[in-house]
């Protein structure tokens, strides 16, 4: 099985991962529950291993990786360029945060649902809407990014994956997408899985990349910012290159 786009998903699947979702966040275990996640986001936030570096594609991709096994069931992933132009529309509490998805009433509800590493931002999942998602044309040329560096640094950046963490975040800044607790909001997944699943159509799209760069760069010993290929991601504790050929779609 492939993941798939929100949007394919049937009732029976929709509900199936909204279950999961509660299930994992019940869970007790803080080394294999929902809440382990949303900690070592919030630990490496500002690492340069996770964010605004070489390693941000990989080091997601391997969360995600963690996270639907522990989940139990394959993540869906938001094409933000789909969603713009097609008759269902998400906002705040429409498209993917409808009543029966995302926007299920119990993930506002800090008894079931209490945000972890949140600080000012408390305990009740919040988000807002300011702004548009990416168009399907600015997704789609993406993929004319020659190297893996001028890819990646276009894709983490605005309009994408930063800007959707924005929009989600509000104008004022007080949805839990806007800050390093992003896990919080269960949407966060499923934006990642876009942001990976683009990676993959990069990767496959230029599968004899002979630049400096090929399919990931640094190749060699990295730098004081950038993992090397064989580097070690923490907290996973694998190698970069080790993630280079997962592509669930």
């Amino acid at each position: 099985m492939a993941r798939k786009d929100w949007l394919d998903l049937t009732q029976p699947e929709r509900t199936a991962l909204v279950n999961a979702l509660f299930k994992l966040k019940a869970k007790t275990d803080s080394s294999r529950n929902y809440d382990f996640f949303v900690r070592q986001h919030v630990n490496f936030f500002s690492s340069f291993q996770a964010h605004r570096a070489a390693s941000f594609f990989p080091w997601h991709r391997e969360m995600l990786r963690r996270f639907e096994i522990e989940l139990g069931v394959e993540l869906p992933y938001w094409n933000w360029g789909r969603d713009r132009q097609g008759s269902v529309t998400t906002s705040a509490t429409t498209g993917i945060f409808a009543r029966d998805f995302l926007g299920h009433p119990d993930f506002l509800n800090a008894q079931r649902w209490r945000c972890v590493e949140a600080f000012d931002l408390g305990e009740q999942l919040r988000r807002g809407w300011f702004g548009q998602l990416p168009t399907a044309t600015q997704v789609a040329n993406t993929m004319a990014a020659p190297t893996f560096t001028q890819f990646t640094t276009t894709v983490e950046r605005a309009p994408f994956h930063n800007n959707v963490h924005g929009i989600i975040g509000g104008q004022d800044g007080t949805g839990h997408m806007g800050d390093g607790s992003s896990p919080n909001d269960p949407v966060f997944f499923l934006h990642h899985c876009f942001v990976d699943k683009l990676w993959s159509d990069w990767q496959a799209k230029h599968p004899s990349q002979t630049t400096q760069d090929g399919q990931y760069w640094p190749l060699g010993r990295g730098t004081s910012r950038d993992l090397g290929i064989d580097a070690v991601m923490q907290p996973w504790g694998v190698s970069v290159r080790s993630t280079l050929t997962f592509r669930p779609y």
